[in-house]
C-alpha cells in the first residue's frame, strides 16, 4: 500500500471519529440513601419518625391513611447513552435508555411508632 493511500485512510478515520458523537445523560430525583444503606435495620413498635427521619432525611412526602402516618421516600433515575454518527445528515444513531423507580414507604401509629415498612420489590436485593 502506498504512503499516499496510508495517509488518506488515516485522515478518513479521523474524521469519522471526528464526526461521531458520544452522550451520558443522567438525571436524578429525591434521595437514594435509603438504597446505598441497604435494607433498613427498624423495629416495628419501637422505630420512630424521629429515628426514620434522621436516618434517612425528611420524606419526600407524608401522607395519612385513617389513623396512621405515612412517610413516602421517592428516588428516580434517568440515564441515556447515545452515539451519533452525523456528516449533515444523521447516518448512525443509537440510544439506550435506562430508568428506575424506587420507593420507600414507613407507616407509623398514632404513637409516632412505626407499624411497618415496605421497599418497592424492584428495590429489594435479590435473596
Amino acid at each position: 500500500m502506498s504512503r499516499g493511500r496510508r495517509a488518506a485512510r488515516a485522515l478518513l478515520l479521523v474524521a469519522a471519529a471526528g464526526l461521531a458523537g458520544c452522550t451520558i445523560t443522567r438525571a436524578r430525583t429525591g434521595d437514594d440513601r435509603f438504597l446505598a444503606n441497604g435494607p433498613p435495620d427498624w423495629t416495628p413498635g419501637v422505630t420512630t419518625t424521629r429515628d426514620v427521619a434522621a436516618a434517612l432525611g425528611p420524606p419526600d412526602a407524608i401522607r395519612t391513611h385513617g389513623d396512621q402516618l405515612v412517610f413516602v421516600y421517592r428516588y428516580q433515575e434517568d440515564l441515556r447513552r447515545s452515539v451519533v454518527l452525523d456528516a449533515y445528515l444523521r447516518l448512525f444513531r443509537g440510544e439506550r435508555e435506562r430508568q428506575s423507580d424506587h420507593t420507600l414507604l414507613a407507616v407509623f401509629g398514632v404513637d409516632d411508632r412505626l407499624l411497618y415498612y415496605g421497599l418497592d420489590p424492584r428495590t429489594a436485593p435479590a435473596p
